[in-house]
């Protein structure tokens, strides 16, 4: 009998030892996410702080030199005044914080002086030791900043495809984000609602393990429309597209910005 009652005290004291271990882990898996995310969520508070009191030459700095290329100042700062959760930030939350592939990505939202609450996505990439805001992706906001918002309701990038098949209007046919070396030609459909006339819509190809980046291709749309689908292509070098990670990023001259990733194996 005593030694029954001495295994099962020793089965539960390895069980417990196991427990506090996994427990240990997650912790350890927590915070190393945190450290690794630090720099990231300190160059878009930066961004958040430099909105707030208007410096918006600071702000646009923390950008990427693609993100530059393809996004003027000017289009920059009317952008940002635009939303209320940018130009009037209150306070944010970023629960979702990760490093794919030498890609910061930052999830949460903002909110703005008036209370409301818009997600938002930011990318970042490295440019010479320092994190720089790649693009910045805004979802539908609350009521109360669409109230209080009172300019013309700006376009917005509804989806982005890209594939090595088009159909006969051009548009891509058949949506992948695996590809291969051998595919000559990556074909990119970009679906936009409330487009104006002149607005700029620019791709940029990067890949990530490299470093190193294609374009911007941009194009210009000459009249108004409800909807727009944009057409891209990028061909590949003469030796095929490297292997690796990719990501295209979209951006519209009014500031708005959206990505896609894919993978080339």
């Amino acid at each position: 009998m005593e030694s029954q009652q001495f295994e099962k005290g020793k089965k539960g004291s390895l069980w417990k030892k196991i427990l506090i271990g996994v427990v240990l882990f997650v912790i350890i898996v927590v915070v190393l996410a945190l450290l690794l995310t630090k720099e990231i969520v300190t160059t878009v508070e930066k961004q958040l702080t430099a909105l707030r009191k208007g410096d918006y030459y600071a702000a646009y700095s923390l950008t990427s030199k693609d993100f530059r290329n393809a996004v003027s100042f000017e289009a920059f700062q009317e952008f940002v005044k635009r939303y209320p959760s940018l130009s009037s930030n209150k306070s944010h939350s970023f629960k979702e914080r990760s490093l794919e592939n030498n890609i910061g990505i930052l999830k949460g939202t903002l909110q703005s002086e008036d209370g409301a609450i818009t997600p938002v996505e930011y990318k970042l990439v490295k440019e010479e030791g320092e994190w720089k805001i790649l693009a910045i992706t805004l979802s539908q906001t609350g009521f109360q900043e669409e109230k209080s918002f009172s300019k013309p309701f700006s376009p917005v990038i509804q989806r982005i495809d890209i594939g090595t098949e088009r159909d006969l209007r051009g548009v891509v046919s058949n949506p992948s984000q695996i590809f291969k070396p051998t595919d000559r030609t990556l074909h990119v459909s970009v679906y936009i609602s409330n487009v104006k006339a002149g607005e700029t819509v620019s791709a940029t190809l990067f890949h990530i393990d490299s470093n190193s980046s294609v374009g911007p291709a941009t194009n210009t749309v000459q009249e108004d429309y409800e909807s727009l689908i944009s057409l891209f292509e990028f061909t590949s070098p003469p030796s095929g597209w490297p292997i690796g990670n990719y990501t295209l990023v979209i951006n519209l001259s009014n500031g708005s910005s959206s990505s896609l990733d894919f993978v080339v194996r």
